[in-house]
């Protein structure tokens, strides 16, 4: 269960990562993200939010109990709809941040985006030994109950690469050239 939860919960993190960081027109790598029945909703881009807010009323209480209780120091909070439930957007110490709940208002998944400076040192430290000569560009970490992943775009003169890294392994998910 929990390979199959970080399986889908990559795939559709990569989904959402992949067009608004379409870095090469050509690429030495045929690796793509496959679609899921476990989605982020009407995502397109990462950081792009499905159209039409809810009112609050229209939103779980669980999942507003949950949010309160689990970000309080949060503001501006919007939140919308997804296929299987719910998800709340809002920015939080300049980091944005979305929170996936399930219809019944079940905390699913976190998704922090941000730059290199916010990296863990342990983590990208990991990913600087493997490719000392490329720029961390952005990080997604992608929190559930059971895992942390991040998910790291690197750029160099002539390539991008998406790494992984989770469980202090590091796994290259896409390699592309520039052109």
């Amino acid at each position: 269960m929990k390979k199959t939860f970080l399986a889908y919960s990559i795939s559709a993190l990569l989904s959402l990562t992949a067009v608004s960081h379409s870095f090469a027109q050509g690429s030495n790598s045929s690796s793509t993200a496959q679609p899921s029945s476990f989605e982020y909703g009407s995502f397109t881009e990462a950081g792009q939010l499905p159209t039409g807010s809810l009112f609050i009323n229209e939103v779980s209480t669980k999942a507003q109990r949950n949010f309160v209780r689990d970000f309080k120091n949060a503001a501006g909070t919007t939140w919308y709809k997804l296929n299987d439930g719910f998800v709340a957007y809002f920015t939080q110490n300049e980091t944005n941040t979305r929170v996936g709940y399930d219809k019944k208002g079940n905390y699913m998944w976190t998704i922090q985006d941000y730059a290199e400076d916010k990296l863990p040192f342990d983590i990208r430290h990991i990913v600087k030994s493997a490719y000392y000569d490329l720029t961390i560009h952005h990080v997604d970490e992608v929190k559930t109950d059971r895992s942390l992943v991040y998910i790291i775009k690197l750029e160099g003169k002539a390539t991008w690469k998406t790494v992984k890294v989770a469980d202090g392994e590091m796994t290259v998910l896409n390699d592309y050239v520039k052109k």
